[in-house]
Order: structure tokens, then sequence, then C-alpha cells
């Protein structure tokens, strides 16, 4: 998992707002990768405030005519809605 990679948008730097392509650093059982991993860090740059886990897709923001160069634009994940049928959600029921 250290090596794993994930794409993100750079925080800081001269790479910032950018789309990079990121490794975890840290295998999941390493304390570090619960404490210091980018991914439990909040975007602040080009996703809304969006955990980089909870991003689908990124989208260029050309298309919203903003001047940004190369910077996009997160796409949060839409969760599917679940509908149960009635009678299981009756066995349920307080």
């Amino acid at each position: 998992m250290k090596a794993h990679e994930m794409w993100k948008i750079a925080q800081n730097g001269p790479q910032k707002g950018t789309l990079e392509s990121k490794p975890y650093g840290f295998n999941i059982q390493d304390q570090g990768f619960w404490d210091k991993c980018w991914l439990w860090q909040k975007d602040t740059v080009g996703a809304n405030g969006l955990y980089p886990f909870q991003i689908g897709r990124y989208e260029d923001r050309d298309s919203y005519g903003l001047d940004m160069n190369d910077q996009k634009r997160a796409i949060e994940i839409q969760l599917p809605e679940i509908k149960y049928p009635d009678d299981i959600l009756k066995l349920y029921k307080y």
C-alpha cells in the first residue's frame, strides 16, 4: 500500500492546483497511515473541501469559463440510493 498511488490536487508548492499522482507513503498497518497520510487531509484548492477518497473524478475548470491553467475541479462520488422492499422494512421497524 505504501507505493500505491492515487490522483489528487497538489495543495502547495510550484505545482499547486494541478492534478498529480501521489503514493500513500505508508502501509495500512503503519501508525503514520492513520496520522500523517495525505489521504486524510481535506483539499483546499480544487476539490471543494472534499477528502481525496470522496472524489469520483475531476472536470476541467475551462468548461466553467475559469482561466486556471491546468487546474481541475473535483466531482464528488454519488452514492447510490438503496430502496428496500416494504416487506423487508417491516421486519426491522420498532
